[in-house]
């Protein structure tokens, strides 16, 4: 199995790269925990962190849009506020 973060060859019993130090996909720690056996309490300890590893990253995208929405939203209020004091002024 190799790392799909850098491509290095992940020994048999790694879990986490030894070049770059990434966690194993939760597809890599699925496949290693069937091959290690279902009941290896460190498998299924890495397994449930990356499952929340992954599901943090999902939050964290979710946060990043939630910040461009607000952005946009800011601009939006500020370019039609300029554009009323403009209409305003000009009476």
């Amino acid at each position: 199995m190799v790392c799909k973060n850098c491509g290095h060859a992940l020994g048999s019993k790694d879990a986490i790269c030894p070049n770059c130090g990434m966690m194993m996909s939760a597809d890599q720690l699925k496949i290693r925990k069937e091959i290690n056996g279902a009941n290896n309490p460190y498998m299924n300890r890495l397994y449930e962190l990356n499952k929340k590893n992954e599901k943090y990253k999902m939050d964290e995208t979710t946060n990043t849009n939630n910040a461009v929405y607000a952005t946009f939203i800011v601009l939006c209020v500020l370019v039609i506020a300029i554009i009323i004091a403009a209409i305003l002024l000009r009476r």
